[in-house]
């Protein structure tokens, strides 16, 4: 079982333009404190985004999960990208605006895969989790712990995902030197990345991420595998302005 454990370093930077070109670069480290925390985006200025500190493996399965509520959902909202060497995008995905709804979209290796309306209130929290299985070329989506969505991509079956690469949380680094508007706007909390336990370990994150999402400071413990990417623990450099916040313990009201 995976535990919640110890304190850790979470790490603050801010990028020194507006539109910030390739090879982004910290201007402070700040090391916080072990307390249950969450990030605030709003673009306004800088492009704002958390870039976590940490070695991909190559992926057969992979599932995240996050936490996030939009205050401003007038651009779409990059909720994961994992990207290599800044230029090219390997799996990513977000929401985007339609009409008075959302439309929840996922590409892996630049293939879209998912596309899924929703409907998406201002000011409340969601639960997000998106899963892929390369072996069955399988993908689910998950919303506030229910399965909203599943399917297959056929011509994705046996494609690994690359190793090496970075992930990211509220923007792309495919995107940001462009100045472009996309960006969350809004709040984001227990972030989580799991890898190598298959649709079990995917659901299990799911479930426990929303009905018990401040355990384990966010990362609640889990069965079996082994967090790739862990809220409270693993490094996170918070660039262009974005405000990391006390959260409160309390689920859907962070």
């Amino acid at each position: 079982m995976v535990s919640s454990v110890a304190l850790f370093t979470l790490l603050f930077a801010a990028t020194s333009a507006k539109r910030p070109t390739r090879g982004f670069t910290s201007n402070e480290l700040i090391p916080r404190s072990s307390k249950l925390f969450k990030v605030a985006l709003t673009q306004k200025g800088y492009i704002q985004f958390l870039r976590y500190q940490v070695a991909v493996p190559e992926m057969l399965d992979f599932t995240y999960c996050l936490w996030m509520r939009t205050k401003n959902f007038t651009h779409p909202h990059p909720l994961f990208s994992y990207s290599q060497k800044e230029t090219q995008r390997v799996v990513r995905g977000w929401l985007s605006p339609s009409h008075q709804s959302a439309l929840v979209h996922m590409e892996v290796l630049e293939q879209p895969v998912m596309r899924v309306r929703i409907e998406l209130m201002h000011y409340r929290w969601y639960h997000f989790c998106q899963s892929w299985n390369s072996a069955q070329a399988h993908f689910e989506l998950h919303i506030n712990g229910e399965l909203v969505a599943s399917g297959t991509a056929p011509t994705l079956r046996g494609k690994p995902i690359p190793g090496g690469g970075d992930v990211v949380v509220g923007q792309e680094l495919t995107d940001a030197d462009k100045g472009l508007d996309d960006g969350i706007e809004g709040e984001v909390f227990g972030f989580n990345l799991v890898t190598g336990g298959g649709a079990s370990l995917g659901r299990q994150l799911a479930r426990y991420g929303y009905h018990y999402c401040t355990a384990g400071r966010g990362a609640p413990p889990i069965s079996k595998g082994r967090y790739l990417i862990n809220w409270p623990e693993t490094p996170i450099r918070v660039f262009g302005g974005a405000t990391v916040m006390p959260a409160r313990p309390v689920c859907r009201h962070f």
